[in-house]
Formats: C-alpha cells, sequence, structure tokens
C-alpha cells in the first residue's frame, strides 16, 4: 500500500501538516516477502513523521509508540463508527416490516435472538470475549 508514502510527498505542495489515519501495520498475516516488509518500513518511515496519526485502538497506539511514533502524536478513534447514523438505519428497519422479511428469509422466528459479527476472525478482534458476554446476556 503505497497511501501513506504518496501521501507524504504531497505535503510540501500542499503547506499543510500532515496526518495519517488507518492500520500503520500490514494486516495479512501470511504475506511476509521482502516487498511486504520493505512496504511496511516506508509506511512506518512516513508515520513517525506525521503530525498526526489516527489509530483504530489502543493496541494499535501501543504498536506505533513501540515503532517510534511520538505518543502524543496519536489519537485512538476506536474504530469511528457512527453510532446515530447507525442507530436511525436500524429503527427505520424496525419500524418497517424489514426486520420480519429479513428474519423470514433466513428462517429465524420472530423472536429469536440474534448476534452478528462484522470482521476478521482473529485474536486481536477478541470474538471470544463478546461470545462470552452473549452467553452471560442469555444465560
Amino acid at each position: 500500500n503505497l497511501a501513506y508514502p504518496v501521501a507524504w510527498s504531497l505535503k510540501p505542495l500542499a503547506g499543510v501538516r500532515f496526518g495519517l489515519w488507518g492500520h500503520a501495520f500490514n494486516q495479512n498475516r501470511r504475506d511476509h516477502g521482502r516487498l511486504s516488509q520493505a512496504a511496511q518500513e516506508l509506511k512506518l518511515k512516513v508515520a513517525r513523521r506525521a503530525d498526526a496519526f489516527f489509530a483504530y485502538t489502543p493496541g494499535e497506539r501501543d504498536k506505533l509508540v513501540a515503532a517510534g511514533v511520538r505518543p502524543e502524536r496519536i489519537t485512538v478513534l476506536n474504530n469511528a463508527i457512527d453510532t446515530v447514523q447507525e442507530r436511525k438505519a436500524y429503527e427505520d428497519l424496525l419500524r418497517s416490516d424489514g426486520r420480519r422479511n429479513i428474519r423470514n428469509r433466513l428462517g429465524l422466528p420472530d423472536d429469536a435472538r440474534v448476534l452478528i459479527y462484522v470482521g476478521r476472525l482473529r485474536p486481536g478482534k477478541r470474538v471470544e470475549f463478546l461470545l462470552k458476554a452473549f452467553a452471560k446476556l442469555h444465560a
């Protein structure tokens, strides 16, 4: 991913502060080739020079600090989901027949509890914590 270095190269032309937002580390655990490692080093070099870095999680912040990014330049956004907009969409769905139609298509009873997880299945996502919490709610 060359987005970071390309954006960094435009900074002198724009004459503005430079902030990054996103994953600072390669999320693909299977890709450990030389090109991937070089791209990762380039991303971190740019991250160290950025005026700000918006990280998705406290864990990513910790990794950035360990990689040499100054902590005062990092802000954790906790995935930055617009819950107001999501809540409105959910309420609109409940007001319509959409909920019943979806449950019918999936063969789910109207009163069944449904848990939906959207994301990769990897340890850092803590899906086991979500399942344990759901089990406690269901007990």
